[in-house]
């Protein structure tokens, strides 16, 4: 599903935060 994309690239986004 998308939600498994959205959240890699939230989790990606934190960590590169």
């Amino acid at each position: 599903e998308e939600k498994t994309i959205v959240a890699g690239l939230l989790a990606k986004t934190i960590e590169g935060g």
